[in-house]
């Protein structure tokens, strides 16, 4: 039974500081206001939610140039209401891949958004909580890393293959380095792209294979160890306002990563 099971979306509502822009405006503008992959800006007509603007589905999957009209680039949301209970906005958000999404009337009028640190901050007193988070390690399968030398092209590839939002990046002794997100990658996807040659129809980005990684990855993690309860997890990804922790084999090797998606997995489905 999912935890909470009582909560609907109407309980863990926000209606302020709300990201929204008109449908005249720029891609450009959008993608200054994002701040992780899994965000989202709403495209708003009046009170009328006309879609979303989203790392994921407007850079990464489609590639809209910077100068495209926000109506012309838009996600259609899941359709969220006051009353969908809590287990099924999560659900919702894993499958869409976003993790702030709209609450809408019947006239499709935005009341306002959820958010999975909402949803978080719920789980923070379910029982459940208190497990070890090697309950959700079990699961996961072997931790892919990236080595620290590879090139944004060799990293986005690998994003590509993995369907992972976040990768590891480690030296040649498995060393923990750094994280980077899809993200940290998006300047690859907004940036002028130049073509191969007169008669190639394929593009590529013109630093895409001399940058390497390092340039874009954070080095400062947040490390537990696989006692760590979930709650201890919860409380570090809300307090230092992060998506992911890393787990540590020992105090150098990395033994796998638990991000906010990973928890809302564990907790509903």
């Amino acid at each position: 039974m999912s935890p909470n099971n009582k909560l609907k979306a109407k309980d863990i509502l926000k209606t302020d500081g709300i990201i929204s822009l008109d449908p005249e405006s720029k891609l450009a503008e959008a993608v200054d206001k994002f701040k992780s992959s899994h965000d989202a800006v709403m495209v708003m007509e009046d009170r009328e939610l006309l879609g979303l603007v989203t790392p994921y589905y407007t850079l990464i999957k489609r590639s809209y140039p910077s100068h495209t009209k926000l109506r012309n680039c838009l996600f259609s949301p899941p359709k969220i209401h006051l009353d969908t209970p809590l287990s099924e906005v999560a659900r919702l958000m894993l499958e869409s891949k976003i993790h702030y999404l709209p609450v809408i009337s019947e006239k499709r009028e935005l009341l306002g958004i959820v958010t999975a640190r909402r949803i978080l901050r719920t789980l923070l007193e379910d029982r459940q909580s208190g497990h070890e988070i090697g309950r959700l390690l079990s699961g996961k399968g072997y931790l892919q890393t990236v080595n620290i030398g590879s090139s944004f092209e060799e990293v986005t590839r690998f994003f590509e293959s993995s369907k992972l939002s976040k990768l590891i990046i480690t030296d040649r002794e498995n060393h923990l380095e750094g994280i980077v997100s899809m993200f940290d990658l998006l300047p690859l996807f907004i940036a002028p792209k130049e073509r191969k040659g007169r008669y190639d129809r394929g593009e590529e980005y013109a630093f895409s294979k001399t940058y390497k990684i390092q340039t874009v990855m954070k080095r400062a993690t947040i490390r537990v160890d696989r006692k760590a309860t979930l709650k201890e997890v919860i409380r570090l990804i809300l307090d230092k306002e992060i998506g992911s922790v890393i787990v540590m084999e020992d105090r150098l090797q990395p033994l796998n990563i638990i991000t906010t998606s990973d928890i809302l997995k564990h907790f509903y489905l």
